[in-house]
């Protein structure tokens, strides 16, 4: 099986391969020639119940081929400093992170 490398555009969210786990992150940047992305990271790393911009932008470029998949946009708490994605989005966001590990351990 090979790995489909996401083609993410400007604004998408995604989850990607971060420090060896998986983030909920917003592309800022794409880098096509490089394939590469500049990505605004929310915290924790996945799977979680809720997560959070930090205080401090987490902000990084990573290869494309680390974008394990996209998914659709958070919703926000009533505060605004709390989001939240549909559970059925974390569980197939932490399905593609298996596959995406698997695939990277043979290759």
């Amino acid at each position: 099986m090979d790995w489909v490398c996401i083609q993410p555009s400007l604004d998408d969210y995604v989850a990607a391969n971060y420090n060896g786990k998986w983030y909920f992150g917003l592309v800022k940047t794409v880098f096509y020639e490089e394939e590469d992305a500049e990505i605004l990271f929310l915290h924790p790393p996945g799977p979680a119940a809720s997560f959070y911009w930090p205080q401090r932008e987490d902000l990084r470029i990573i290869p494309l081929e680390h974008i394990t998949s996209t998914v659709d946009a958070p919703q926000s708490s009533s505060t605004g400093r709390m989001d939240y994605f549909k559970k059925e989005c974390i569980r197939k966001t932490e399905e593609c992170w298996m596959k995406w590990k698997k695939y990277n351990k043979q290759n």
